[in-house]
Formats: C-alpha cells, sequence, structure tokens
C-alpha cells in the first residue's frame, strides 16, 4: 500500500465512529496517503459496526454520484 502512487486517485470513505471491528482503520488511511494530488474524503457516523447502515450507504452514494457527475460528466443514475 505504501509503494503505490496515489497521486491521481479519490478515496471515499464512510465509516462508523466507534466501530466494534475497527475503530482506527480510517485515520491509518489518511497517515499512509502522502502522495500530492490525492483527494480524501470521508464521514463518520456515531455508532459501532451496522448500527446505522441506512446512513453510510446514503452518505456514500452521494458521493458515487456526484463523482459521477463530476469527474465522470455522467447524469444521476437514478435518472439514465
Amino acid at each position: 500500500f505504501d509503494q503505490t502512487d496515489w497521486s491521481q486517485t479519490k478515496f471515499i470513505v464512510s465509516y462508523m465512529l466507534e466501530d466494534d471491528y475497527d475503530m482506527t482503520a480510517y485515520n491509518r488511511l489518511i497517515s499512509h496517503i502522502d502522495d500530492v494530488g490525492v483527494e480524501i474524503i470521508g464521514k463518520g457516523i456515531h455508532g459501532r459496526h451496522n448500527d446505522d447502515t441506512y446512513s453510510i450507504v446514503a452518505w456514500f452514494k452521494t458521493q458515487f454520484d456526484e463523482t459521477l457527475k463530476l469527474d465522470f460528466k455522467r447524469g444521476d443514475l437514478d435518472e439514465e
């Protein structure tokens, strides 16, 4: 992971702040990304693993749709 060039990469990560599987995963990800040009978008939701799946998925889908629209010039998937 550390030897990879992530300079043209966008990471979009949603996670549970009090995750009982690994509460450190998001911060560890950020600590290993030091390439210029990397974009990291993250959203932590309070709760443990699977406590609020709807909020996690809804936020991630919004980010996914925005990425398709802005980075790939595609319309909303719901409209296609």
